[in-house]
């Protein structure tokens, strides 16, 4: 016998030993569920019972005389706590960052800003930079 159909035998040997073909690559791969999913995001000018009191969904146009800006997220977290960022830009320049605890499975969060007339954009962001909610808004 050759060395190679020792080799074969020995291979295919191993591979029954495993229970099954042996490869890795015909085992299926589990995807893991995110550590945080942000299920809503939305802009509104008051918080009230923890929830956005007059919604507003990305593209919004507020006057100046609103003053302040709200992001409020409804998140789903695989293992507490978390945190998350919400990124605040004015005019494509970064004003504010914000970091928010996760500390429940299923919570809500947000942050605000004080307003000035320009183009505005609110990122919720995770510790690897993953973005998992963007609104945008423009101040008259």
């Amino acid at each position: 016998m050759t060395t190679g159909g020792r080799m074969r035998r020995l291979l295919l040997a191993g591979a029954l030993a495993l229970g099954g073909t042996g490869w890795a690559a015909d085992e299926p791969v589990k995807a893991e569920a995110p550590e945080v999913a942000i299920s809503k995001g939305v802009l509104c000018t008051a918080i009230a019972d923890r929830q956005a009191a007059d919604p507003e969904e990305s593209g919004a146009e507020y006057e100046a005389s609103v003053e302040r800006i709200y992001f409020w997220n409804a998140a789903t977290v695989a293992h507490p706590p978390q945190t998350v960022t919400h990124v605040w830009t004015k005019d494509g320049k970064k004003v504010a960052e914000v970091a928010l605890e996760l500390k429940h499975g299923r919570t809500r969060t947000w942050s605000s800003k004080k307003i000035a007339s320009g183009a505005w954009k609110v990122e919720t962001v995770t510790p690897d930079g993953t973005v998992l909610a963007v609104a945008e808004f423009t101040v008259k």
